[in-house]
């Protein structure tokens, strides 16, 4: 008769703070600090990052901030990031939350903005008022 091995085992992962785990790369100034809390058991795997550190992301000529990301499989939302970007006076906050299959971006602005300006700074850095239809 075949005996059976098995492994219990419980692992636990976290990082002191939000900043422990630092993501060099050329998009990211100076860096992309993250928070780690990881538990592996036999039965499951659960994880959160966090990154609670305004992050300056260069790309394209443009400059946004992630203001904060929480990405986990046990909360819900397990999806939630906050990028800033500044254009022509406007602050623009985009929020996406949901999950990594069905994701869902939310707009808003300060001062306030229809979704249409909104998009328009984002692509043009001008509302859609002032865009020519030749642009359009």
């Amino acid at each position: 008769s075949q005996s059976e091995n098995t492994l219990d085992y419980q692992v636990t992962i976290k990082t002191r703070n939000a900043n422990s785990i630092r993501i060099y790369y050329y998009l990211f100034s100076p860096y992309l600090p993250l928070g780690l809390q990881a538990n592996l058991t036999p039965e499951e795997v659960t994880y959160s990052v966090d990154i609670k550190n305004r992050t300056k992301v260069e790309y394209l000529k443009r400059v946004i901030y992630i203001s904060s990301l929480s990405l986990s499989n046990k909360n819900t939302p397990p999806l939630d990031l906050k990028l800033n970007y500044e254009a022509s006076g406007y602050d623009i906050l985009l929020n996406v939350v949901g999950t990594l299959d069905d994701p869902k971006l939310l707009l808003s602005s300060t001062p306030s903005l229809p979704r249409e300006d909104i998009i328009s700074l984002l692509i043009y850095n001008r509302k859609s008022s002032e865009i020519s239809s030749f642009e359009k």
